[in-house]
């Protein structure tokens, strides 16, 4: 996006309580849109939040920091409770 964001939310610290996924132990996450996930590999790690307008799945590559991962890891964005009716 021209404000440097992405659409799919942005970096965030890694917060107490948050969701934490270590991507060897899996293919895909399902998630709601405003959820705080810390993903890991090996020593490495990262926080993101995901506010995703139109709440779509984001391949994990697209939004980790550059040679985090190199398999493709799919992250599925649901509406979240307020947004469901």
């Amino acid at each position: 996006m021209a404000n440097g964001k992405s659409v799919h939310g942005s970096a965030v610290v890694a917060q107490a309580g948050a969701k934490v996924v270590n991507i060897d132990d899996r293919k895909a996450l399902n998630v709601d849109c405003g959820e705080i996930v810390t993903f890991r590999k090996g020593d490495k790690s990262f926080s993101w939040k995901f506010e995703s307008a139109n709440h779509r799945a984001v391949d994990l590559r697209a939004i980790a920091p550059s040679g985090f991962t190199d398999k493709p890891f799919m992250v599925y964005v649901s509406r979240n409770e307020s947004e469901r009716t």
